[in-house]
């Protein structure tokens, strides 16, 4: 099996259709997508959806840490990383967005594990809805099990630091209990 097919397998699975032939061009006026192959596709609507990339904060000291991790979309990656913290118990992770307030969801399945999410901005999810649904989210979110922080933190001029196992954390000059 290639590494491409074993990594849309899970896609594949639930009927999803994998391409491997790149657009020549995106006919706007005809709303069609003409591949290398020959094959072409008509649209409605065109989303380009070009993955993502972890950005890696440079500017927080500890961002090298031993047991520091970035989540990369690949089922690969995601497989391994489970393996790694499968005998962790306390998880913290660094942003509410989507990749951030979903990992710690299915994390939080867990009810050997204490995930907490701690997010710079006044609600997760704050880049992509408005404030009344990021507050419901960011509710939703706690409900789940998960300790949500959402204070006003500048993570580039103050010390973020976790205290595995003790139930408190030390982040903007203050201790947090959980």
């Amino acid at each position: 099996m290639s590494l491409l097919s074993e990594q849309a397998q899970p896609f594949s699975d639930l009927g999803g259709i994998v391409l491997v032939d790149p657009v020549l061009e995106v006919d706007v006026s005809g709303k069609t997508l003409p591949l290398k192959s020959g094959d072409s596709y008509k649209y409605l609507k065109l989303i380009f959806a070009t993955g993502s990339v972890p950005v890696v904060p440079i500017f927080i000291s500890g961002y090298k840490l031993e047991g520091v991790k970035y989540i990369r979309k690949s089922y690969n990656y995601i497989k391994e990383l489970k393996k790694k913290i499968d005998g962790v118990r306390n998880i913290v992770i660094v942003g509410g967005g989507f990749i951030g307030a979903e990992v710690a969801e299915q994390l939080a399945l867990h009810p050997d594990k204490t995930v907490t999410i701690i997010e710079s901005k006044s609600y997760c999810f704050n880049k992509s809805f408005s404030v009344e649904l990021s507050t419901i989210a960011t509710e939703k979110l706690k409900e789940a099990n998960i300790h949500v922080h959402t204070p006003p933190v500048n993570l580039s001029s103050h010390e973020v630091c976790f205290n595995q196992g003790s139930g408190r954390d030390y982040y903007k000059n203050k201790w947090h209990s959980y």
